[in-house]
């Protein structure tokens, strides 16, 4: 493991020299080492050469069949178990390439690009009959670690634009330093699970700061919608807004459910749309309100005006019983007396153009 770690070390440090610096080595059991696409079967060949010469020869033929199956069977479940790593590969590869690991650590992903190829070599070589899966198990921590990575300097970018840090200072601060060290070319790390751990913890630590952030501001925009509320309420919103009202008082029940189930931002969202909605009603109904008590001062003040121009007139020329041009006696004669003189002239004069009496 020592060889290997100083490989490791010495490809990234080189950045030129990737192809190929990284080894599948692994420690024997008498500390010296081997290849782990060779071990496995010269420790097997070894096995079957020794038990057929020290057997009989009827011995030596069941021997050699049961040692060959065993080989056999062996190899097998290598080659799954390293096609399976290998995919395992492909996908972690694929999700560190779209979280932007190139960008997040250039030293680091050329590192693993050149391990990544020295084992496609190997795979396409045939040596993946062996046991591959220490190398390969390193390689897919690398990529998951370098995915953490770049995911936990976006958490970190996002929780600086917005000046979030202050609500949760010791976890930004332990964050900021595992990144600080994740990116740091003089820093290595002895495996890929030992770095995966620390750009996994460093996303957590980042992860905390957002949440606490979040919790805190979504408290805060329910309190304003529910003040927003009450006033709302002091207008009797509800009333004279019934579709209006149920709506926002809608809205900011989702608010809360998403606040349960974990959806914060969501809540957020909710929380400041309800608080708009009551606050729009609010003005709304206050504005109409203020409009109509305008009319009504209005009015008011006409009646008042007319009356204090009444009292005005009284005063500087009061009628008493002084008669006032236009406006007749209370005994006053309109019309003549009528004796019908005319009607009975004209009652004669009928009778004589038609011979009879008129009734």
């Amino acid at each position: 493991m020592k060889k290997r770690r100083l490989l490791l070390i010495g490809c990234v440090m080189t950045a030129l020299l990737f192809a190929g610096c990284k080894t599948n080595e692994v420690d024997t059991d008498d500390g010296t080492a081997s290849t782990s696409t060779t071990q496995t079967g010269t420790s097997s060949s070894s096995s079957s050469q020794n038990l057929v010469s020290d057997s009989t020869s009827g011995s030596s033929s069941s021997s050699s069949s049961s040692s060959s199956s065993s080989s056999s069977s062996s190899t097998e479940d290598y080659a799954s178990a390293n096609e399976a790593l290998w995919a395992a590969i492909q996908a972690s590869r694929k999700a560190a390439m779209e979280a932007g690991a190139a960008e997040a650590n250039p030293v680091a992903w050329a590192a693993a690009e050149a391990d990544y190829e020295a084992q496609k070599a190997l795979m396409e070589s045939g040596a993946s009959s062996q046991d591959m899966s220490a190398a390969l198990r390193d390689l897919n921590y690398r990529y998951q670690g370098l995915t953490a990575l770049a995911n936990a300097q976006k958490k970190k970018a996002f929780i600086d634009e917005n000046d979030w840090a202050g609500y949760n200072r010791s976890a930004y601060d332990d964050g900021a330093k595992k990144v600080s060290e994740l990116t740091d070319p003089l820093k290595t790390f002895e495996t890929g699970k030992s770095f995966y751990d620390t750009a996994a913890a460093a996303e957590k630590d980042f992860d905390t700061v957002i949440n606490t952030a979040y919790r805190t501001i979504s408290k805060e925009e329910r309190e304003k919608a529910f003040e927003a509320k009450k006033n709302a309420d002091s207008v009797k919103a509800a009333v004279s807004r019934k579709a209006d009202y149920e709506q926002a008082v809608k809205t900011f029940k989702s608010g809360d459910s998403h606040y349960v189930t974990g959806n914060l931002q969501g809540s957020i969202d909710d929380y400041i749309s309800a608080r708009t909605q009551f606050e729009t009603l609010y003005a709304e109904i206050s504005e109409a309100r203020a409009q109509a008590l305008a009319a009504i001062e209005a009015a008011r003040k006409r009646v008042s005006e007319s009356e204090d121009v009444a009292l005005a007139a009284d005063k500087e020329a009061p009628l008493g019983n002084a008669q006032v041009e236009g406006i007749e006696a209370e005994d006053a004669k309109l019309l003549d007396d009528d004796d019908f003189a005319e009607a009975e002239s004209a009652q004669a004069a009928a009778e004589d153009a038609i011979g009879e009496d008129v009734e």
